[in-house]
């Protein structure tokens, strides 16, 4: 990327600089919602695991239950522990769409810039700048962006696994 981001300054400053002012956009973009990513996937992980040790329970212990006879207001209970698990998974989604369609959207912006300034320099016949060089600067432009979105999507599976390592780490730092 950082080649490609030299490589656009060489062929045109003046396009690349507009290009590429959204680029620290990127960055609050990540760091915004890497951190608000993070808390959700904890409390969806922690509601998770309260879920499956809850269904464990009922399940070793069905004869109490039986005997009991309060199969209605555990199924409620249940009901009300999924319906939360199913709030904290569409939060979850959520935030990572919103993550995603934020990064595309300033690619999309940032590509939007180039080809009106670029329309700008052809029409206003500035020298050695054509239609063909305009082409040409978006298949750099993105070669820029393109990979920045992907390490975005990528965020997602990555913060999965962070919060999944926090919770081994915890076990194992157990005595």
């Amino acid at each position: 990327a950082a080649g490609v981001f030299i490589w656009l300054f060489l062929y045109n400053w003046k396009l690349a600089l507009v290009s590429v002012i959204i680029t620290p956009l990127f960055i609050v973009n990540y760091r915004w919602h890497r951190r608000r990513m993070r808390m959700e996937s904890r409390s969806q992980s922690r509601n998770w695991h309260r879920v499956l040790g809850f269904l464990n329970e009922r399940v070793a212990n069905n004869r109490v239950v039986r005997a009991f006879a309060t199969e209605t207001e555990e199924e409620a209970t249940f009901r009300d522990k999924i319906l939360a698990d199913y709030f904290y998974y569409n939060r979850v989604v959520w935030r990572n769409t919103l993550l995603l369609t934020c990064a595309e959207f300033l690619a999309g912006t940032a590509q939007l810039f180039a080809i009106a300034f670029g329309a700008w320099l052809i029409c206003t016949g500035t020298p050695g700048f054509t239609t063909g060089s305009l082409f040409a600067f978006l298949g750099l432009l993105s070669m820029l962006y393109t990979p920045i979105v992907r390490v975005v999507e990528a965020n997602v599976t990555i913060q999965k696994g962070v919060t999944s390592m926090e919770k081994i780490f915890a076990v194992l730092d157990t005595k």
